[in-house]
């Protein structure tokens, strides 16, 4: 769970990491977002959104990579 706060208050989130791998110092740093099944041909739109949900949880945990592993195609993008 984070929490941050603004001028407007605070606000509440979390979520689940499908893996994740630690630094030396032991920071996240590499955040992966696997899918699966459903994604045998993925449109841009739906990639795209995709990568805003794993662009939003490597913000969240400080991570400096992203990758999106879509399993049925056999594909990892790093987002």
């Amino acid at each position: 769970m984070v929490n941050q706060a603004n001028d407007h208050g605070e606000i509440t989130g979390s979520g689940v990491a499908d893996s994740v791998a630690y630094d030396a110092e032991g920071h996240i740093e590499v955040i992966t977002d696997w899918n699966s099944g459903v994604d045998i041909d993925v449109d841009v739109e739906r990639l795209n959104s995709y990568r805003g949900q794993l662009g939003a949880y490597r913000r969240r945990a400080g991570a400096s990579h992203g990758l999106l592993a879509l399993m049925t195609p056999g594909k990892v993008i790093a987002a």
